[in-house]
């Protein structure tokens, strides 16, 4: 093995990065394209489809979900993609250069690019830190708040990253990290091939294992919001349902009061 070039070497390991979804092949994607931000809320997550976070050392483990355990990995040190996101970064191009090896070989041939690229470029960790917000950010103070409860605890504090708390704990409007890495707009629909062209499987194949999840409980039906229209017009039909029943009981008590006091006042023939 010493003769071979690094990425050849690497791919003796096996798959050690999630797949490119490739741009011309529309069958690559397991679950259709359309990503919903309120499926894959962490809210939804924990609420609704009772997923367990694990936060890893490895980028390439990111997004990895395990359906037997309900466990989704998460990265742990988003600060390392941001340091390689940020544009003056010559880090990601480092990356390129060792795994992608582009350089012409003995033949003067390159190796074939589309069978050999590695994700591993500046947008791979722009890409990676949007997963942050899609999960987190961009969702109400709720998701804040759950994170806060439930976050790494597990993490010792000497490796606790600050920018997790900051990426996953806080609004994402306004942040700067994500501003400075020209991240692409929040949305509430993304596309998994054009948005998350690396991480969109493993984001489809968590969004269609949380979609297939019902609430069993009056509680989980309330903190159920992956449908916001859908949980509006339930609600909707619930409250209005019950101030109309409570109204047509007051009436039916208040009526048969009047017909009691009616005839004890009425004159006994």
């Amino acid at each position: 093995m010493a003769d071979k070039d690094l990425p050849t070497l690497l791919r003796h390991f096996g798959q050690i990065l999630p797949p490119w979804i490739p741009d011309s092949n529309p069958n690559s994607l397991r679950f259709g394209d359309t990503l919903f931000s309120g499926n894959l809320s962490y809210e939804a997550m924990l609420r609704t489809a009772r997923i367990r976070i694990a936060w890893v050392d490895s980028f390439p483990l990111h997004l990895e979900f395990d359906a037997r355990t309900v466990t989704l990995k998460m990265f742990r040190f988003p600060s390392f993609c941001a340091m390689l996101a940020h544009p003056q970064s010559a880090g990601s191009q480092f990356f390129d250069i060792l795994l992608n090896n582009q350089a012409p070989n003995d033949s003067g041939l390159s190796h074939n690019a589309e069978a050999e690229r590695s994700p591993i470029t500046q947008d791979f960790w722009v890409e990676l830190l949007c997963t942050y917000r899609l999960i987190f950010g961009q969702h109400s103070y709720r998701t804040h708040r759950l994170y806060e409860k439930n976050g790494p605890s597990s993490v010792p504090l000497d490796g606790l990253d600050p920018l997790l708390d900051d990426l996953c704990g806080k609004p994402s409007r306004g942040n700067k990290h994500l501003e400075a890495i020209d991240a692409f707009p929040k949305k509430l629909l993304y596309s998994a091939e054009s948005d998350f062209p690396v991480f969109g499987n493993r984001l489809l194949t968590l969004q269609n294992y949380i979609t297939a999840q019902s609430p069993n409980s009056i509680k989980a039906l309330w903190y159920d919001r992956r449908d916001i229209h859908r949980f509006w017009t339930f609600w909707a039909v619930i409250i209005f349902g019950g101030v109309s029943l409570l109204l047509s009981v007051i009436q039916t008590v208040l009526g048969g009061v009047q017909v009691h006091y009616a005839s004890k006042e009425s004159p006994v023939q």
